[in-house]
């Protein structure tokens, strides 16, 4: 027999060979797939749902951190190990001697904040026109601080010597969230807290946390959420401003987002 020819059948009984081989896992798995068809199989740890909580979000993590170092630096060791909280925490200026003036690219990013809270649902439209009025026509100045967590502090005053504060708001910097808020104006505006604190939660998108409610059996049922998996507490309160020396008449306007981990009713 001539080589090219010994080649070709000696390919062909290969071939032969080969084809059945490859066709077993094909097999295997056809008849595994049959035998299983219809049959059930209990699973050995039942599936249990991740239930969220407040380390879960960027912004409640920051507010207890900042709860939890400010404690620390009053009451004990400022540096501390294994609980996963470490290290000093310095506060921002609180009052306009020490913190820094704000040129316009600082109160534009006031106003625009302030109108996000507006778009958003949280703050009444007449509430930010009031307060932006006063601004407006007293020129008046607006300070800013910033704590070692990058908490930023904007503050508004008119009158000798500051004695009104129309604004007073802290923004997370990172994120551009509002966690308090304070307006002083001349005239009171409604606002219904059972509709500006869920556009809060949503806007802070802390919504994911599912089970804000009213914290009944607390001084916050008529004005305040609450979230269990959150340990987290959001308030709304309008009232006579008491707090500026001014000859005026004001009202005040607050919103006030922070840790809480008191009993609340369920």
């Amino acid at each position: 027999m001539k080589p090219k020819a010994k080649r070709g059948l000696l390919l062909a009984v290969c071939a032969a060979a080969i084809v059945p081989l490859a066709a077993i896992p094909l097999g295997w798995f056809a008849l595994t797939d049959a035998a299983m068809v219809g049959q059930t199989r209990g699973q050995q740890t039942p599936y249990t749902s991740l239930v969220p909580t407040g380390d879960d979000y960027y912004l409640l993590r920051q507010l207890n951190t900042r709860v939890e170092l400010a404690r620390r630096s009053c009451t004990g060791p400022m540096y501390s190990t294994g609980d996963g909280v470490e290290g000093m925490y310095l506060s921002g200026a609180t009052y306009s001697g020490g913190m820094t003036y704000a040129a316009d690219d600082m109160q534009q990013y006031r106003d625009e904040v302030l109108q996000t809270l507006v778009e958003g649902g949280v703050l009444p439209q007449a509430w930010w026109d009031q307060v932006k009025e006063e601004i407006d026509y007293w020129a008046a100045p607006t300070y800013y601080s910033t704590d070692s967590l990058g908490f930023l502090r904007l503050k508004t005053y008119v009158g000798e010597n500051s004695q009104v504060c129309l604004l007073n708001m802290e923004v997370d910097s990172r994120t551009g969230k509002v966690v308090a808020l304070w307006i002083s104006a001349l005239q009171g505006h409604e606002i219904d807290p059972a509709a500006a604190l869920p556009a809060w939660v949503e806007l802070n998108e802390l919504d994911g946390l599912g089970d804000w409610t009213v914290p009944t059996g607390t001084d916050y049922e008529q004005s305040g959420l609450y979230s269990h998996n959150g340990q987290a507490l959001m308030t709304c309160a309008t009232g006579l401003d008491t707090y500026s020396s001014s000859s005026e008449t004001r009202q005040f306007l607050s919103l006030q987002l922070g840790p809480y981990t008191q009993e609340v009713d369920g």
